[in-house]
């Protein structure tokens, strides 16, 4: 098989607030791509996504 075709990446989901753990990620490849605000947290999700 050949993988190629395959796109290779993670999404991160984290705490938006935590600065410290987005910086991390951040200076380990990491992008941010956006937030998202529910109803049934007490914070905002943070995703992230990274090229592998």
């Amino acid at each position: 098989m050949n993988n190629s075709y395959y796109y290779k990446a993670i999404n991160i989901g984290i705490v938006e607030e935590n600065v410290v753990l987005r910086r991390w990620y951040e200076q380990n490849g990491a992008v941010h791509v956006g937030t998202k605000k529910f109803d049934f947290f007490p914070f905002t999700c943070g995703y992230m996504r990274k090229e592998i």
